[in-house]
């Protein structure tokens, strides 16, 4: 056997490189565990409940919950599958400069009505010199989240992040309420889609039909198809007296505004696709096709 058949050595450097993506492996392994624990700590603080809790949510056997809580999370479906059960977006368990954050259960009000939020802000408090600053407060055992200016001029916790959030459901318990003023038949054909993935629907593109069935049966998700979305959304609020999420479509190749997680606004495309998966990303369920 020739020199050039021997087994190759790796050198020095490729054995630095294969280093340093080890570590850089074990770094964010590490960042995940660390946002997964601080984030399921919040949604389920008893820890002895905390592996029936998410072995209910996610479907997985109990043993196998607990390897994810004791080893951590290699896999992507694994972590996209825990931030659904979480109730959270796979941000939340991914990105590494939230480990140092403290994760919180908070609330801000717009424009006078209560949104509950999760919130990742700086764990020690301090004077802004920004009055338009995100910051936190702690008043009567409750976070709540606002513009520095806002409040009193004394410190306060910087908001790096935060997610909009309300209650998981699973698709037996999903109902949805679906308005097409634009294009009834867009309407029918959403109901229809979803009805057969097991959802509850009510379908309709008259304003006062859509206000009196919310009134009859809170929908956990709007979708709407109309140009005058915000205001069918803010009037369903108002009729429920919560905040209900609201997926707004869009027509097809236009640009999306940005979502706006804290009134509750989703925008997508008119395509089945993104409409299954935003309202995936915004409720849990308990078998995806």
């Amino acid at each position: 056997m020739g020199r050039d058949d021997a087994k190759h050595l790796p050198t020095e450097e490729e054995e630095e490189r294969k280093a340093q993506v080890a570590q850089m492996v074990a770094e964010i392994k590490a960042a995940i565990h660390a946002n997964f624990t601080a984030l399921l700590d919040i949604v389920e603080p008893r820890k002895h409940k905390q592996v029936e809790f998410l072995a209910a949510r996610t479907g997985l056997e109990r043993s196998h919950v607990q390897r994810i809580m004791r080893n951590g999370m290699n896999d992507l479906a694994h972590i996209v599958q825990v931030a659904d059960a979480l109730g959270a977006s796979p941000a939340a368990l991914i990105d590494p400069t939230l480990q140092d954050k403290q994760a919180i259960m908070a609330k801000r009000v717009v424009d006078g009505v209560t949104y509950p939020c999760r919130a990742w802000i700086t764990p020690e408090p301090a004077f802004c010199t920004n009055a338009d600053m995100l910051v936190a407060r702690e008043t009567g055992g409750e976070w709540y989240i606002g513009r520095y200016g806002a409040g009193p001029r004394t410190p306060a916790h910087e908001v790096f992040y935060y997610e909009g959030c309300g209650e998981p459901c699973s698709r037996e318990n999903c109902h949805l309420a679906i308005f097409a003023d634009n294009d009834p038949e867009i309407g029918d054909e959403i109901g229809a889609l979803f009805r057969a993935r097991g959802f509850s629907t009510v379908v309709t593109s008259r304003r006062d039909a859509l206000l009196s069935a919310v009134r009859e049966s809170a929908p956990d998700v709007l979708i709407a198809s109309t140009g005058h979305a915000l205001a069918v959304s803010n009037a369903v609020n108002d009729e429920v007296g919560a905040l209900v999420p609201s997926i707004i479509l869009c027509a097809n190749g236009a640009p999306l505004p940005a979502c706006d997680p804290v009134r509750g606004h989703y925008y997508v495309h008119s395509i089945e696709e993104d409409i299954v998966l935003q309202l995936r990303s915004m409720v849990f369920f308990t078998q995806c096709n």
